[in-house]
């Protein structure tokens, strides 16, 4: 077994325990952040942090969440793709980016990246 294929077991196992013993609320930005670190640790690719961050998107979804999904339509490679947009209770936006990171950014900061995203796509 892969070590990409190992520590997204362990993910999965841990996301399904603490749904079952800690409610919803309790799988948060913190898994998700230990699981990119967890991913880079063993020497995981950008298709890794895909993956997470797709897992974290249809949880949110599933929780009801304002968020959007944009990692089927953009390059691995570009370290600045925007993969998923949350929209949060005061109005500002979490993003989550190819390499795993988050920045939380107002309505104005959104439209500017999304936009340099999509300029870099029609290129």
């Amino acid at each position: 077994m892969s070590k990409s294929v190992a520590a997204a077991a362990i993910i999965i196992a841990m996301i399904l325990l603490l749904n079952l013993f800690g409610g919803r609320e309790s799988i948060g930005a913190g898994i998700f952040k230990d699981s990119i670190l967890l991913i880079k640790y063993w020497g995981g690719t950008g298709e890794d942090h895909i993956s997470i961050a797709r897992s974290k998107y249809e949880h949110l979804r599933e929780r009801g969440e304002n968020v959007i999904w944009y990692g089927d339509s953009i390059d691995i490679k570009d370290a600045d793709a925007v993969l998923m947009q949350q929209k949060l209770p005061d109005g500002k936006y979490t993003l989550t980016f190819v390499d795993g990171h988050e920045h939380q950014v107002n309505s104005e900061q959104l439209v500017k990246l999304l936009t340099l995203m999509l300029e870099k796509r029609t290129k």
